[in-house]
């Protein structure tokens, strides 16, 4: 077996794809395992190497480093079966991925020898074959044992990402964070584009003119960072605008009038502190937009 060998416990969209990149970043890849066997034979097709095994420990033994890819709720599970298997733990390095859970999750493998921590990469996965772009210059949270950190953070590096400190961070409000600005931000998309439908745009042009709009939003974010990207009329001051709007979405969609109030709140909030408007006009948008 290789030093680097890498073996993986649950082969959906995450394990796949790290699977598929760290093959090429010269990291060889043991074992496959996944409750479903058909989706580890598929798995195995993508990546192009490794054995797929029916039970987990015997994937596991296969690799010094183990990744448990499974789903958040058989974490703990899935660590405590393999802490009881015949298997030699000592200074095997296991990783799990989720943004959730930090590696004490893992304790029943630590007690067992293993050196812990978590992996996790903030990305949107959505389908095994995605482009592996997807893991370039990114960021990776890290915590755990120091030794594994190590090796996560070559691995990073191998992966052309960032890595950044997990240790000591409230994980589920992390992970809300991190489902905020990913998850709700599709949603936020659709409510956006079921405006546009209401005008009798096709669904596949309202997304088509809206895509741009935002890509271009988070482009200024980078280069300009939050604060000064923001623009329309709530930056203008134009109460007449923005009472346009709140009367045109209340006929439409009463849950896109409820967003636009809310989000239009918080832009306030980060539009005072900027000192951007007069506090006369900070008032009165407030009081527009919170119906007084």
């Amino acid at each position: 077996m290789s030093e680097n060998a890498v073996s993986f416990l649950g082969t959906g969209k995450v394990g796949t794809i790290l699977a598929r990149a760290l093959v090429r970043r010269g990291y060889p890849i043991g074992g496959l395992y996944s409750r479903c066997p058909s989706s580890a034979q598929e798995s195995r097709r993508l990546i192009g190497e490794g054995k797929v095994f029916s039970r987990p420990e015997d994937a596991a033994e296969q690799g010094n480093i183990v990744f448990l890819t499974v789903a958040d709720d058989a974490i703990a599970p899935v660590a405590a079966e393999l802490a009881g298997a015949r298997l030699s733990w000592n200074d095997r390095i296991v990783f799990h991925c989720s943004g959730l859970l930090s590696s004490s999750i893992l304790e029943p493998l630590e007690q067992r020898g293993a050196l812990t921590a978590s992996l996790h990469p903030v990305q949107s996965f959505v389908h095994k074959n995605q482009n592996l772009s997807a893991l370039e210059n990114i960021f990776y949270g890290l915590e755990g044992h120091p030794r594994a950190v190590e090796t996560a953070r070559e691995i990073v590096d191998r992966l052309r990402g960032t890595a950044f400190d997990l240790s000591g961070v409230n994980r589920p409000a992390y992970h809300a964070a991190c489902s905020l600005s990913s998850n709700f931000f599709v949603t936020l998309l659709e409510t956006a584009a079921g405006i546009l439908e209401s005008n009798g745009f096709s669904p596949e042009l309202s997304i088509k003119i809206l895509t741009p709009l935002m890509q271009g939003t988070l482009q200024n974010v980078n280069i300009f960072g939050a604060a000064a990207s923001l623009s329309g009329p709530l930056v203008r001051g134009d109460i007449i605008s923005v009472r346009a709007h709140l009367k045109a979405l209340k006929k439409v969609d009463g849950t896109a009038e409820s967003f636009y109030r809310q989000l239009a709140l918080h832009s306030l909030e980060t539009l005072e502190k900027a000192k951007n408007l007069p506090p006369k006009t900070i008032r009165a948008l407030k009081n527009l937009l919170e119906d007084k």
